[in-house]
C-alpha cells in the first residue's frame, strides 16, 4: 500500500509540473518575440523590445481580428507607455494620439515633410536661440540697393557737372534710409590742358548728411584724393578734382548717404566735368557703383 501511495504522488507531481510548464508558455513574459515572450500566437501587437505587458491587464482583445494586443507596456526602468497602433482609437477618434514631451522626447531635425504651414506674425521671426517671436530689424530700404554700371563709353565735354549715364540710383520715398556706396571708375582722353572732377548730387531731397571720399590715379601713377563731409544740399558737389597727364587712368569713390523720410523719392547721380570742352573726359564702359 505504501508503494502504491508513493506511485500516485509521483503521478500527480508529474501532472502538476506539466501544467506549470504549459502555463508558462501562455503567460506574457519580458522577452522579444511573441512566442519567446510567452504571447499566444494570436497576438497582433507586441510591446517594444526591452519592455513587457503591464500584467494581464495590459492587454486588449480585437473583436474584428480575433487577436490580442499588448496595449500598455513597462520597461526595465519602470516606465509605462501606451502601445497603440495607427488604427487605434481614443474616445472614438482615430488615429489615437499620445501626448509627447517636446523637451525630452523629441530629438534631431524635423524633416521638411513634417513641417507645418501658417502665416508668421507680421514683422516678426522666431528667434532660434529662445524660440520667441522677435521683431524684424529695421531694413535700410531695398530700393537703391544693387549694382549700377556704364554700358557704353561716354564723352563728357561740359564745363559743368554732367551725369555719368548708368551711375544713378533712386532713394525711396517715405523711408529714412542709410545707404553706403562704392564706385570704381575707369576713364581716358584727359589732358594736362584741362582740369577734371568727379561729383555727386542728391537731386530732389537733400540728405540729412552725406560723407563721401574719392581718389584718382593719373597715368603717371600720381594719386589725388578728395573728401566731402556734412553734405546736406541738392546742389551738385565736387568730390575730387585733378589736372592729369595725358592718358587713361582710374578712380574710386565711396560714401554714406543718410536720407530722411520724404513724400518724394530722390535720384542720386555720380557726375563728372572738364574745364575745357576741347579736352573731354571719357568714362569707360564697365565703370560701376555698388549700393548697399
Amino acid at each position: 500500500m505504501q508503494k502504491e501511495g508513493e506511485t500516485v504522488r509521483q503521478f500527480f507531481a508529474v501532472i502538476l509540473l506539466a501544467a506549470c510548464i504549459g502555463a508558462g508558455i501562455f503567460l506574457p513574459g519580458p522577452h522579444v518575440s511573441a512566442q519567446a515572450q510567452g504571447y499566444p500566437i494570436g497576438y497582433e501587437l507586441l510591446c517594444p523590445t526591452g519592455s513587457m505587458p503591464l500584467s494581464t491587464g495590459g492587454t486588449t482583445y480585437n473583436l474584428a481580428t480575433g487577436k490580442f494586443r499588448a496595449a500598455f507596456c513597462i520597461d526595465t526602468a519602470g516606465n509605462i507607455t501606451a502601445n497603440l497602433s495607427a488604427s487605434s482609437t481614443i474616445g472614438g477618434s482615430a488615429p489615437a494620439t499620445v501626448p509627447v514631451n517636446l523637451a525630452t522626447q523629441v530629438t534631431g531635425v524635423l524633416p521638411v515633410a513634417n513641417e507645418g504651414t501658417g502665416t508668421p506674425a507680421a514683422g516678426k521671426y522666431v528667434d532660434g536661440a529662445t524660440g520667441a517671436w522677435t521683431a524684424l530689424p529695421t531694413y535700410n530700404g531695398s530700393t537703391p540697393n544693387g549694382t549700377y554700371w556704364v554700358t557704353s563709353d561716354q564723352n563728357i565735354t561740359s564745363t559743368s557737372f554732367t551725369n555719368i549715364t548708368g551711375l544713378s540710383w533712386t532713394m525711396p520715398a517715405n523711408a529714412a534710409t542709410n545707404s553706403a556706396f562704392h564706385c570704381d571708375l575707369i576713364f581716358s582722353g584727359v589732358s594736362s590742358s584741362a582740369s577734371y572732377a568727379f561729383g555727386i548730387q542728391d537731386v530732389s531731397v537733400a540728405p540729412t548728411n552725406a560723407a563721401v571720399q574719392g581718389e584718382v590715379m593719373t597715368a603717371t601713377a600720381a594719386i589725388t584724393s578728395g573728401t566731402v563731409t556734412g553734405l546736406n544740399t541738392t546742389t551738385a558737389t565736387s568730390i575730387v578734382s585733378w589736372t592729369p597727364s595725358t592718358g587713361s587712368a582710374s578712380a574710386w569713390i565711396a560714401g554714406l548717404i543718410e536720407q530722411p523720410s520724404n513724400a518724394s523719392s530722390s535720384v542720386v547721380n555720380i557726375m563728372s566735368t572738364t574745364t575745357n570742352a576741347s579736352y573731354p573726359i571719357t568714362i569707360k564702359r564697365g565703370s560701376f557703383c555698388r549700393v548697399f
